[in-house]
């Protein structure tokens, strides 16, 4: 007989499927063999919504896009490095060249750190949600909410606040040219807006911890309340 779930055969004596392990009852289950080709056209495509079903659909490319962005954070202080070759950054005065080489190494401390973050965490969201638990979908978009805050509550509190001092100290009035190509225009001039950048930095974790935490108590509530 044929499992009602995945489609798999099975033998006529079974309770539950060898394949996705489905309790099913051997009276009820279309049998192999006289209704081979009906069963086989009927239930092509349930592999396909098991896959659905279980929450693999949403587990795994989630999984998937958190190791893209892992990547891309390595990539992107190579791009930066290239963009700056071909602006002639090193052709310039002296302290242009220097001021760019260690904001760029900074930079590339923190592209370390933001992998560390995607890769870790892309292990975590496999376990966001399991086989068999009817809301699969909020919990692993509620898990890249977080991530995507504490990745970016780290470059806004941590390496940007670290990149305006250096720009300035080693710039100047003249830092805004640096930080403009380094992606921290949105520092502005000042010191105020440095000082300001660790509070910045907080708030886009705490608020993306909340909304995620949001997310997964009405899940809970929605479990407790089906109970």
């Amino acid at each position: 007989m044929f499992c009602p779930k995945c489609g798999k055969s099975n033998d006529d004596s079974g309770k539950f499927c060898q394949s996705c392990g489905a309790a099913f009852d051997p009276q009820n289950a279309p049998k192999a063999g006289a209704n081979l080709n009906l069963s086989g056209i009927l239930t092509f495509i349930a592999p396909c919504l098991a896959f659905i079903d279980n929450g693999s659909m949403f587990r795994r490319p989630f999984q998937w896009l958190y190791l893209v962005i892992a990547a891309l954070n390595i990539v992107w202080p190579l791009y930066l490095l290239y963009v700056a070759i071909k602006m002639n950054v090193f052709q310039m005065p002296f302290k242009y060249g220097v001021a760019f080489i260690v904001v760029w190494l900074l930079l590339l401390i923190g592209a370390w750190i933001s992998v560390q973050i995607w890769w870790d965490r892309s292990k975590k969201v496999l376990q966001a949600s399991s086989e068999g638990d009817e809301f699969v979908a909020t919990p692993a978009v509620s898990h890249f909410i977080q991530t995507l805050g504490e990745w970016a509550g780290m470059w806004v509190g941590l390496i940007g606040p670290v990149v305006a001092i250096l720009a300035m100290a080693m710039l100047g009035d003249e830092n805004m040219s640096l930080l403009s190509m380094t992606g921290f225009g949105f520092v502005g001039a000042g010191i105020t807006g440095i000082l300001l950048l660790p509070v910045y930095g907080f708030l886009i974790m705490a608020f993306a911890r909340f909304l995620a935490e949001t997310w997964r108590a009405l899940v809970t509530i929605a479990k407790n309340t089906k109970k």
